[in-house]
């Protein structure tokens, strides 16, 4: 037995490490640093070109769910392995494993609960000895299934966070039985706290939904600054920061800059990211004659991304929301972009909303408008002064309002609140759990 002090929190994820996901990475390391012990579960290695440096100051053990060459014999030994961790969770506690179970098999994806009982017993058998007094999972769908059910068949309290993709694709039902099982739950933006409470609204106890909490992620503004002065118009640089898939709106985005680029003969346009999209997007820039003005450079590094972010002129974030109500909540990228002093033209969808001021802050555009988003990248290619003028106010309400350290200060009370010798809490209204 292990005998690290009882304030070890296990960290449930579906792949890890991701670099589309430093917040989650920030958020561990900030637990850290708070002096919350963490062990971290991932149901998959996501085997990204590399890995973000940054991972290798995380303390925390990494055990991967599914891991290890496969053989002839690995559906035996898995079976084997399986059913030995649960036979051995049911001797621990029959009323516990009855109830874990219980609850599993009430999702409505049979097959996904088969599946997520299987890494939920993994993690509970591994948990034995670690002195963890808490699970929590960082994503309310896979992740919050599985590290519910091993903390059931443990006896250990529960909590998750929700995002964006993670809550669209949740079905009501299920996600009310993971925020019953729950001691809070945190969401990102106001649009992911709107639609957690919508969907398991008159599914749960009224009092449950005083369990959802909204933290915003938060931006290291340190790290994170301007490096030089606003140029004058001219030879302007776009820059698009993040995975090659259809929610980002990147489509959008390659037809607006040829628009720009029949007025202005100078701009260019950079994509920072991987994805399923890269090949496509590639034709469309040559069908649309501006594959000369646009670089593709891939999944970059954080050093490389913020080299990038400083030597750009204009960010550009033209999300879109897709037709299972899919979209982005707040893009950390967003954040980061405006800490650096650039002014940012962003979808108008609920999370960039929260964020961007249109002609305050930023310029906030209509989701899938060609045409306004055109216009909005063209008024900040001829104009410096306003460049600059939305460059300085960006920055200022990033560091106002969404300081890295606000936030997990915010997030390590709330599982703090729930460690055995820590000092309780008394729970404040959502609202006032804001960074």
């Amino acid at each position: 037995m292990s005998d690290s002090p009882k304030n070890t929190v296990a960290y449930v994820l579906k792949r890890f490490p991701r670099i589309s996901e430093t917040f989650i990475l920030e958020e561990m390391l900030g637990l850290e640093r708070s002096g919350v012990r963490l062990v971290v579960y991932a149901i998959g290695d996501p085997r990204e070109a590399f890995i973000d440096p940054d991972v290798l100051q995380l303390r925390a053990p990494v055990i991967y769910l599914t891991k290890g060459a496969k053989s002839a014999w690995s559906p035996f030994v898995e079976r084997a392995r399986y059913l030995g961790d649960h036979l051995r969770l049911a001797l621990l506690s029959p009323t516990r494993y009855v109830k874990a179970l219980r609850v599993a098999f009430s999702s409505l994806h049979p097959g996904g609960s088969l599946k997520n009982i299987a890494y939920g017993s993994r993690i509970a058998r591994d948990l034995e000895g670690r002195n963890v007094a808490h699970v929590h999972a960082g994503f309310v769908h896979s992740p919050a299934s599985a590290g519910l059910i091993a903390a059931q068949f443990l006896g250990l309290t529960f909590s998750m966070a929700g995002h964006a993709k993670d809550i669209y694709s949740s079905t009501p039902l299920s996600l009310a039985r993971k925020l019953s099982g729950a001691r809070f739950v945190l969401c990102c933006s106001t649009r992911a706290y709107d639609e957690v409470i919508a969907k398991v609204e008159g599914l749960v106890p009224s009092g449950d939904l005083a369990k959802v909490h909204l933290i915003h992620h938060g931006v290291d503004s340190a790290r994170f600054c301007p490096d030089g002065e606003v140029r004058a118009a001219g030879a302007v640089k776009f820059l698009a920061v993040g995975r090659l898939v259809e929610k980002k709106g990147f489509a959008d985005l390659l037809r607006a800059f040829a628009v720009l680029c029949q007025a202005n003969g100078n701009a260019s346009l950079r994509f920072v990211g991987d994805g399923p999209l890269r090949k496509s997007l590639e034709k469309l820039a040559l069908e649309l004659g501006v594959d000369s003005r646009v670089k593709f450079l891939g999944s970059l590094k954080r050093d490389a991304v913020l080299k990038e972010l400083r030597e750009a002129d204009v960010f550009v974030h033209p999300s879109v929301v897709l037709a299972n109500g899919d979209q982005d909540g707040i893009p950390n990228v967003v954040l980061e972009a405006m800490a650096c002093g650039l002014p940012v033209v962003g979808a108008d969808i609920e999370g960039i909303r929260e964020v961007i001021r249109s002609y305050q802050n930023g310029i906030v555009a209509k989701s899938g408008d060609v045409a306004a988003l055109a216009s909005a990248m063209e008024q900040l290619a001829q104009s410096s002064s306003l460049r600059s003028e939305l460059s300085l106010a960006a920055r200022a309400s990033v560091v106002a309002s969404f300081s890295k350290d606000n936030a997990i200060a915010l997030v390590s009370q709330m599982i703090r609140s729930v460690l055995p010798g820590e000092p309780q809490r008394e729970e404040r209204p959502p609202s006032e759990v804001v960074a």
